[in-house]
């Protein structure tokens, strides 16, 4: 497995692809419902994976690019524009402008989390040991076998409650919450199961590709989809029970937290997201659930998906080099003009009168013939 620059871009449109996809099922309820949320939340981690993975593997094939596109591409790839002693080409531009975007990404980041971690430090207020929060906590975590190590912390200035925290997690809840004991068991269940997933660390990494990829607008929609399928995830956990009244209970709990209208800090995920357009998601999901799911949406979905990572690793799309002066008449490599330079990490370098013409992943072919060096000077000597 190793990156290439015909890797990155193909890792580039196969993601996006992947993700318009999952735009178009999580844009429609009913789709969601007939596939259920386990294959959608295998969709998301597929399509996370090629986002975060821009390798190919040894055994992969090249498709050559037509002709006019690879043009394009070898434009795009010549160092042909000078700063004082460097020549740079525009892809190296490209490259510089987006290290130094991610920098400038993180930092703001790790910003956005000390100033909330600051506010949450001095101006929230411990009342894990008040009641009833403090039987709550103990019976929900009896009720799942874990260790109570949560701090419920009293935040003014939001209107949700919502966790925040991988290390030491806090439950936050605003200072002017009006619930009763069956509501605040709901709310402290759907967060305490957040943190029992590990579902800051899965927001944490969904803000980490946003970081990297600061200049794709689809992974800020990603971001936005895997915090949909968290909420969905514990939602319908918490709804599992055979008696309807639970769900009828949570969801009338959920539509009055639903009244606030105050989106969660990026270091936090609130119980309710202001977002009509999820509510009305989770509600649909939850009533739904048990619903029989449609077969062949899931196989055919998930032969597609699957079937898109598969040809993206195992097929890479390889622009087709060629000098100016070559491009007029036919480029014909043959023993006498042209000779390859094996590399160390098994790939080839395609020269054509000692010029450096393109990168083959394997022998083709048309170049079985062609005497194989191990550095560009020894067809001289």
């Amino acid at each position: 497995m190793f990156f290439t620059n015909s890797s990155f871009l193909m890792c580039l449109l196969f993601s996006n692809i992947l993700f318009i996809l999952l735009y178009i099922l999580f844009r429609n309820t009913r789709f969601m419902i007939d596939i259920g949320y386990r294959l959608l939340a295998l969709f998301l981690i597929i399509t996370l994976l090629r986002f975060l993975l821009p390798f190919e593997i040894a055994c992969s094939t090249n498709i050559l690019l037509p002709e006019t596109l690879s043009r394009i591409i070898i434009f795009l790839k010549t160092p042909n524009i000078v700063l004082g002693k460097c020549t740079l080409s525009v892809w190296h531009l490209f490259l510089i402008v987006w290290l130094v975007g991610s920098g400038i990404a993180f930092l703001r980041l790790l910003l956005s989390y000390h100033r909330f971690y600051q506010i949450v430090r001095r101006l929230g207020t411990d009342i894990s040991r008040e009641e009833p929060y403090r039987s709550l906590l103990q019976q929900i975590c009896q009720e799942r076998h874990k260790r109570c190590r949560f701090h419920i912390v009293q935040l003014p200035g939001i209107s949700s409650p919502m966790v925040t925290g991988i290390r030491k997690p806090y439950i936050l809840f605003p200072d002017n919450l009006n619930a009763d004991r069956q509501d605040l068991y709901y709310i402290i269940s759907h967060e305490v199961s957040h943190i029992f997933h590990h579902d800051m660390v899965v927001k944490l990494m969904a803000q980490f590709l946003c970081v990297i990829y600061w200049w794709n607008p689809f992974t800020g929609l990603l971001k936005k989809q895997i915090s949909t399928m968290l909420e969905l995830r514990i939602d319908l956990q918490l709804t599992a029970s055979p008696d309807p009244q639970i769900r009828v209970n949570y969801l009338d709990c959920l539509l009055r937290a639903a009244k606030s209208e105050q989106q969660a800090a990026e270091p936090a995920i609130s119980f309710c997201n202001a977002s009509e357009s999820l509510l009305k998601q989770r509600f649909s999901m939850i009533i739904s659930h048990r619903k029989k799911k449609s077969r062949w949406k899931q196989i055919s979905f998930s032969l597609l998906f699957v079937g898109l990572y598969a040809f993206s690793t195992f097929f890479i799309f390889e622009p087709h080099y060629m000098s100016p002066e070559e491009a007029e008449g036919t480029f014909v490599p043959t023993p006498e003009n042209a000779y390859l330079v094996e590399k160390k990490d098994g790939t080839y370098d395609l020269y054509y009168k000692d010029s450096y013409m393109s990168n083959l992943h394997t022998i083709d072919e048309g170049f079985v013939e062609l005497p194989v060096y191990q550095n560009p000077k020894e067809d001289s000597k």
